[in-house]
């Protein structure tokens, strides 16, 4: 939901997934800890994750809670919620690039995804990659001008991108075999990152590891 006003008793949002319906946000129910500084709980224009507590239809109320969402349920939300927005744009696109209204292109790819995947950015994702899947657009009631179009807005906005971590360690060994021993170590260690570098589900996306020394006995991996 979208913060829209926060006053001294209550904070006011739109409810994103329901029309942008107003729901209201009692102080009481923004942590379960002590309230030192609302700002830091809740800012105006921030999109944040709440529970419904009551809805009263005749009055057009809607109660919610802040502190009883848990952690888990929020980055689980949250991530719901970013996946349905890059489907909206890229449904968006279609619809201004072909000159067509949103819920129809919705109704030929997006609603067709939901069902056949049970959320169409999992269907949309598989059309990119080297294992891409592109029979998917067979099932789609939508023209040869259309499936060009969806296939170059999901592969430039859904390829995976090269991601480098790096962390700083240090390895010592005070056995007799010293620097030789922990060669030994770093080199099947790295063999093992290698043998096991499948990201996720898609067999196509590996993570190659890789040790460089600094000075002894740091070492960046």
């Amino acid at each position: 939901a979208l913060v829209k006003q926060v006053t001294d008793v209550a904070a006011y949002v739109s409810l994103c997934e329901y029309d942008d319906m107003e729901g209201m946000v009692q102080l009481s129910e923004l942590s379960k800890r002590r309230i030192r500084s609302i700002p830091k709980l809740i800012k105006v224009g921030r999109y944040d994750t709440f529970m419904v507590l009551r809805v009263d239809k005749e009055k057009g109320y809607i109660d919610l809670s802040k502190k009883r969402v848990s952690r888990e349920d929020a980055d689980a939300l949250d991530e719901k919620y970013s996946k349905a927005k890059t489907v909206q744009s890229i449904m968006r696109h279609i619809a201004s690039t072909h000159g067509l209204p949103l819920e129809e292109v919705c109704s030929k790819i997006s609603w067709p995804l939901y069902d056949m995947f049970g959320h169409a950015y999992d269907g949309l994702a598989k059309l990119v990659g080297d294992n891409a899947d592109l029979s998917i657009i067979g099932k789609l009631d939508i023209t040869p001008e259309m499936r060009e179009t969806l296939l170059n807005v999901v592969t430039r906005r859904m390829a995976p991108h090269q991601l480098r971590v790096k962390a700083k360690v240090e390895v010592s060994c005070f056995d007799y075999e010293g620097i030789e021993a922990i060669q030994r170590a770093l080199i099947a260690g790295r063999t093992v990152a290698n043998d096991n570098s499948q990201v996720g589900d898609d067999e196509s996306l590996k993570a190659t590891t890789t040790v460089k020394l600094i000075a002894p006995p740091q070492y960046y991996i």
